[in-house]
């Protein structure tokens, strides 16, 4: 009693009630101003209050104490049987009366920071704690929207949790403190997972349809809740490592994400509250003005937002250095100028992600990203009503007169940084440009795009991206795009300029064009698809690109939509099931072939072989198709033309613009050069998306230049032809390279007629043809002209060749000569090709890699031995010499991945050990013989399992007994010598005697252990594939170049017969006679 006196009534308020009320009231009037300044007061459906009215019921009941309230703070202290005997008590009496069980929501409402103090960070058997009751009670619908409304509790979860997660310990109200203070993911609060019990209450709060429809009309819950989950925004960032690797990898970003898994669930359950779907009340008018004012309170946020300056830390933490990084806020951000071709120059934000801390975790963003999908709403019409007669954009403009240190375009490209930061960090990761940062930056990309993070985290991002496009110019926003990619010098004519290597570049320019195909093509919230056509969607672009169970198909689709109850329905309709034929199988669901018309192979949620398998698909359709009309099917007639949604109402309806861009043909130009004048080999991946995006600018509907939408009194379509892509593709010039010495200007119409003449680039013949169909019939006159001449000139050029082809008999016999060079010249460029592919058909097994969505290039300069061929030329006597250079293994460092060249000793990793691998044929054993004339394909390829030759048939042929004793290749011809391997990988001769030397520092300290090598035998373990070595193979050399028939050319058949038939028998008679003067042996 005297304890208990002493510190006071465990049952009073453990936190300051009067300055929680008080902190709740100044952020109501804020908001009430807010509204005011963007014209939208008339929008927020609630009545001014005074300032004693506000939270006064809530201050009168929670200052009373009850004792529900001692049961409830005492709980912590009780023996298990008693806590357990609490929680039937209120089960079984207070809960099932319903007038009793609002008393007992208002209670824990007032408890409940002191509870979930007690739960969080004091409970060691928190199974028991009476905060688990909170099921019980907050999935009430009348209970759960009485407290948020009356009592503030919404606000109270939110403080709690803000408090916790910052502070690791509950603190109400932390007023100044939240802006100050910076989260840290190594504390204790992000360790444990009881916070879990929190998040979920939040959700269950937030469900009644009552309780969404007061989010709607009360605008302090949308600011108690973007006040929480901005302690989020930009945790955890990180570096890229550029250096050296980096020394300790933090295991921070696990908890990080969990708690982001979280704090994304519960953003979807609130932004659900201006969906479409829960307009079921009196005031579905006022829905859209709702929307405006929320889309337009969580610009200003994010345009206010600044990370806090202090953070809790541990000082005694390895990764402090890490924890002290911040992101900067939008009005913290710098610009820079970029010029561009044709476009002009524009003012982008300053920012490297190779160089400047960024972070995966922005939930303001996809709370924005989540209020826009619901954007239909915003049509002008209402907007005008609300005053904004400039519909979205002029709303928007208002951003402006609040914050005037940037214009309205600049501080929505600000605001967009982050989501494009965080495409370029996912596209640089796997290329393997953060790789000295551990596995753990690998790992966080790969959740970020897990199914279960997806919805909410990376589609969020992409699509509020393309919503930039509609708030800002195209233009703009893809110079912004190429700046944060770093590949301005690449779309400019520089492929070679860093911070990319070759095989790095090709990398990000495939993911960047990818995604400017996504921001085109991908349309179902753009034109506002329903739920069901959604879930149809889903289930045909995965069904197509393989059957699946119905257990696998679960898991490629997000929990939204596999539970929901019209799924299995719709299954049934778009696929047929396929019944188990066995025990051992199950049964899979196949899409039904009309589906198949429908299928978009740059679906947003395939990955790289997601596409390639559709795309396989597909063909197979078309081949089929093809063949049963009796027409011929190459391969190399095969491409997609874009079907792309037509979007009739919204924001969205001129979505098309983006595909118009000036920027964008300077993309599309330069994707298509670069891959035609590069000595290395690229994808032939990035020219099919290039042409993708030029063929999606020509079907597109929803833009100001089709036939329907541009009325312009001042241009003349028939002289002119249509504006926008069409005009600009036969119009814009280009700079390039043609070689070290000449730079010329060229159109992408002229670009693409020199590819139609370039035979090596036969598979886009077709795409590039139907592109420079189209501009004919809708291009100006000079386009038409200019298509109309070169189509002319392939006309005679083909008729020449035709005459040539028949008038090959009236031709000298030198001139013969050089025709038939010429033709073995082509076949032997045939044979070359047709080796390469056989040979990397026989090895595909050499070029796997571990990702299995990452599709990795292969130059021949990775491989041992790699020869180029220079070219082939035809010699004034009509022959044919053909000349190669032989390049010895050049690559890159595995241990300081920089390229190993001449500028340092480098060599090969090699194993030398004795062996009697080497043999030497026995010419006097005919069973052997036989057997070396019976391979067929030669030692590369895998040979049949037959039966030796010895046991059923002699080298003649004939059969014989089976024998005893089967003997296999004689002993005595094999050769006992040293022989080498190697792993391939390459290391500098310093770096490997730095690697040498940790393996011996490593057996010195770990002496106990017993290790893979032997030191005595010099040996070691790649470090790579970890392969055993005990030897570096320097290399020295240069290449060399061979020719043939080189030194040959003067030999002829004549000479050569004449040898065989005189030389021979001459060179056996000198021979004799030399044996007879040698002494006897």
């Amino acid at each position: 009693w005297h304890e208990r006196r002493k510190h006071g009534d465990i049952a009073d308020l453990s936190w300051d009630l009067s300055g929680l009320i008080q902190e709740f009231q100044d952020l109501d009037n804020q908001e009430l101003n807010f509204s005011e300044q963007i014209g939208a007061s008339a929008m927020a459906k609630k009545k001014q209050r005074g300032d004693q009215q506000f939270g006064s019921r809530m201050l009168t009941e929670f200052k009373q104490k009850l004792r529900l309230d001692y049961f409830m703070l005492l709980d912590l202290r009780l023996w298990k049987d008693m806590r357990m005997c609490l929680r039937k008590m209120f089960i079984s009496t207070l809960v099932a009366n319903l007038s009793y069980k609002r008393i007992l929501g208002v209670r824990f409402a007032r408890n409940y920071p002191s509870v979930a103090d007690a739960f969080l960070l004091r409970d060691r058997e928190f199974t028991l704690s009476v905060i688990l009751f909170s099921v019980q009670l907050l999935t009430v619908p009348t209970i759960a929207t009485t407290l948020v409304s009356d009592y503030n509790f919404f606000g109270i979860m939110c403080s709690v949790l803000s408090s916790f997660f910052l502070t690791d310990q509950i603190i109400l109200p932390l007023g100044d403190r939240l802006s100050e203070l910076r989260i840290n993911c190594e504390r204790r609060a992000f360790v444990t997972r009881k916070y879990y019990n929190a998040f979920h209450d939040l959700r269950y709060i937030i469900n009644p349809d009552a309780v969404r429809r007061y989010i709607r009309n009360e605008p302090l819950l949308l600011r108690q809740y973007l006040d929480f989950v901005s302690i989020f925004q930009g945790m955890n960032p990180i570096v890229r490592q550029s250096g050296s690797h980096v020394e300790y990898e933090s295991t921070a970003w696990v908890d990080a994400f969990n708690v982001t898994l979280q704090v994304a669930k519960i953003g979807r359950r609130f932004s659900d509250a201006f969906s479409v779907r829960d307009l079921k009340d009196d005031n579905e008018h006022l829905a859209p003005l709702q929307l405006a004012r929320a889309v337009m309170r969580v610009l200003k946020h994010l345009t206010d937002w600044v990370p806090g300056k202090h953070e809790v830390r541990d000082e005694s933490s390895p990764f402090l250095q890490y924890s002290q990084l911040r992101v900067a806020g939008v009005q913290e951000q710098e610009f820079h100028t970029v010029k561009t071709a044709n476009a002009g120059d524009f003012s982008v934000v300053k920012f490297d992600v190779s160089k400047d801390p960024v972070s995966f975790h922005q939930p303001v963003h996809w709370l924005l990203s989540e209020l826009l999908e619901n954007v239909h709403l915003l049509d002008e019409i209402v907007l005008e009503q609300a005053g904004w007669s400039g519909g979205i954009n002029a709303m928007v403009s208002k951003l402006h007169e609040i914050h005037p240190k940037f214009s309205p375009e600049n501080t929505i490209l600000s605001i967009l940084d982050w989501p494009m930061r965080t495409m370029v960090l996912l596209c640089q990761i796997r290329s393997g440009f953060w790789v000295r940062n551990g596995f753990g930056v690998r790992n966080q990309a790969h959740h970020y795009r897990d199914v279960s993070l997806r919805e909410n985290t990376f589609d969020t991002d992409l699509y509020l991206l393309q919503f930039g496009f509609v708030l800002v110019d195209p233009d703009h926003l893809f110079t912004t795009i190429l700046d944060r990619f770093g590949l301005l010098a690449w779309f400019s004519g520089k492929p070679n300029q860093p911070p990319y290597d070759t095989s790095q570049a090709n990398y990000m320019v495939e993911e960047m064009l990818s995604l400017l195909i996504v921001f085109g093509s991908e349309r179902a919230h753009a034109a506002h698809l329903s739920l069901e056509d959604k879930i149809r969607r889903e289930i045909t672009q995965n069904l197509c690109i393989s059957p699946m169970a119905h257990s696998e198909l679960g898991k490629k689709i997000t929990e939204s939509m596999s539970e929901d109850a019209k799924f299995d329905h719709i299954l049934s309709d778009v696929a047929k099931f396929k019944a188990p034929d066995g025990l051992n199988d199950h049964g899979v669901y196949e899409l039904k072939p009309e589906y198949y018309d429908n299928i978009d192979p740059h679906f947003w949620h395939y990955t790289r072989n997601n596409r390639e398998d559709v795309e396989a698909a597909l063909q197979k359709i078309w081949k089929k198709e093809r063949e049963s009309q009796g027409l011929d099917a190459n391969p190399q007639d095969f491409f997609i033309i874009p079907k792309l949604a037509r979007i009739t109402s919204g924001p969205f309806t001129r979505m098309g613009n983006m595909l118009h861009s000036r920027v964008l043909l300077q993309i599309i130009f330069y994707a298509l050069w670069n891959c035609k004048v590069s000595s290395a080999p690229t994808s032939g991946t990035i020219t099919e998306q290039a042409l993708y995006l030029a063929m999606m600018a020509i079907v597109d509907e929803n833009n100001d230049y089709t036939e329907e939408t541009y009325n312009s009194h001042t241009w003349d379509k028939e002289e002119n032809g249509l504006p926008g892509f069409i005009w600009y593709a036969a119009t814009d010039s280009f700079p390039v390279l043609v070689n070290e010495l000449e730079r010329e200007h060229i159109t992408l119409l002229r670009l693409l007629l020199k590819i139609i003449e370039d035979d090596q680039m036969a598979n886009l013949h077709k795409r590039c043809l139907w592109i420079v169909n189209n501009i004919e019939t809708r291009g100006n006159k000079q386009a038409k002209e200019h298509i109309r001449v070169w189509r002319e000139e392939r006309r005679v050029l083909h008729s020449q060749q035709i005459e040539g082809a028949d008038g090959q008999h009236n031709l000298s016999e030198s001139e013969r000569k050089k025709l038939a060079a010429k033709e073995r010249q082509a076949k032997i460029m045939a044979q070359f090709a047709q080796a390469q592919s056989t040979f990397m058909s026989q090895n595909e097994d050499m070029y796997d890699d571990d990702d299995t969505d990452t599709d990795m290039e292969v130059e021949e300069e990775d491989h041992p031995g790699a020869v180029s061929h220079d070219g082939l030329e035809v010699s004034d006597d009509g022959e044919l010499e053909v000349q190669r250079k032989f390049h010895f293994p050049t690559g890159t460092c595995i241990v300081c991945q920089e390229d190993a060249d001449s500028s340092q000793l480098y060599g090969m990793l090699a194993f030398i050990q004795p062996s009697t691998l080497l043999r030497q044929t026995p010419l006097d054993d005919a069973d052997v013989i036989a057997d070396v004339f019976n391979i067929k394909q030669g030692l590369d390829v895998e040979q049949p399992q037959e039966e030796p030759i010895t046991s059923e048939k002699s080298s003649s042929g004939k059969k014989q007994p089976r024998a005893s004793n089967v003997h296999g290749f004689p002993p005595q011809s094999h050769k006992s010598g040293l022989h080498m391997s190697t792993c391939s990988h390459l290391m500098h001769v310093k770096c490997f005697e730095t690697y040498y030397a940790s393996i011996v520092s490593r057996h010195a300290a770990q002496s106990r252990y017993k290790h893979p090598e032997n030191l005595e035998r010099l040996e070691y373990l790649c470090p790579l594939c970890k392969a055993l070595g005990n030897t570096l193979l320097p290399i020295v050399w240069k290449g060399k170049t061979e020719s043939y028939p080189g030194v040959l050319s003067g030999a002829n058949d004549q000479l050569y017969e004449t040898f065989m038939n005189q030389g021979i028998d001459e060179l056996l008679v000198q021979i004799e006679k030399r044996r007879q003067f040698e002494p006897s042996k």
